[in-house]
């Protein structure tokens, strides 16, 4: 794996569900569109993918929290932001042909 003065980064395969890690959380503009690629009742399945998306060098992850219908956190894993719909719907095609499935949101409703 990738070891930088930051640290040696967290992919699939060197994915732990215990141990330290350096997180960095931000909170970008609610606005523009993303491509959902997942969703997680429980936070360690997210970060694992997370950490597999991270190994395939994908460097535009966002988290979405939010609590469900149901009263249950869901976690949904959103690559993005992109500025338009057409441009969100080009990344869902190009993410396709590696495999990815994943549909497009508007940014906007993220809580």
């Amino acid at each position: 794996a990738k070891t930088t003065a930051k640290g040696k980064l967290v992919t699939g395969k060197n994915f732990q569900p215990y141990g330290l890690y350096k997180i960095e959380l931000r909170m970008p503009d609610q606005s523009g569109f993303g491509v959902q690629v997942g969703v997680f009742t429980q936070v360690e399945g997210a970060l694992k993918e997370i950490a597999n998306l991270q190994g395939q060098w994908f460097d535009n992850i966002l988290l979405n929290i939010e609590k469900a219908e149901t009263g249950e956190t869901v976690y949904k894993i959103i690559l993005g932001p992109f500025e338009n719909q057409d441009s969100a719907n080009a990344y869902k095609t190009a993410l396709k042909k590696k495999k990815i499935n994943g549909f497009v949101v508007p940014l906007s409703a993220a809580e």
